[in-house]
């Protein structure tokens, strides 16, 4: 029995060949791992080749308890990936229609921009004309200027309508 505890598991395997091969073809025991006078009768070499089947019948079902846990790790690692590629492409959805929003409220304001710069611009020149309406008007405190004031008024009048192409100059009274 000391042999046997000694032994390699390919010691084993090999014994149990010449062992095989003295049976049928009538082989010595000489390249045996295990000493005929270790053998007593092949007992010694089937308790070690019992241990081995057991040995490696316990590694079987320790990998295979393995694989099973790496197996439903995996399932689990699929579901998850699974569920944050969901949220990634519900997340990629709601960006993408935000953006379409922002474009869509950009093209409105850029649309706005030629009509809100046109009416700043009728507005500042009205003013300009309203003060330069009111400046005549002082004009015409005096005797020398009394002709010349509705004619200054006229101008101003068409000059407004053509600066502001016909916007908002209606509204101008001289």
């Amino acid at each position: 029995m000391e042999s046997q505890e000694r032994m390699t598991d390919n010691d084993i395997i090999k014994a149990m060949e010449c062992c095989l091969n003295k049976t049928i073809h009538d082989y010595s025991c000489e390249s045996c791992p295990l000493k005929e006078s270790e053998c007593m009768g092949g007992w010694v070499l089937m308790k070690a080749a019992f241990d081995l089947i057991n040995r490696q019948k316990a590694e079987i079902e320790r990998l295979q308890h393995i694989r099973a846990e790496l197996s439903r790790e995996n399932d689990s690692l699929k579901v998850d990936i699974e569920s944050a590629c969901k949220l990634l492409e519900a997340k990629r959805e709601e960006e993408r229609r935000e953006h379409e929003k922002m474009i869509g409220d950009l093209k409105e304001l850029a649309s706005l921009i030629p009509s809100t710069i046109a009416c700043k611009k009728a507005e500042a020149v009205k003013e300009f004309a309203e003060k330069l309406k009111d400046y005549v008007d002082d004009l015409t405190i005096h005797p020398y200027t009394e002709g010349v004031v509705p004619c200054i008024k006229a101008k101003i009048k068409q000059i407004a309508e053509e600066m502001t192409e016909g916007e908002d100059a209606s509204d101008f009274e001289v």
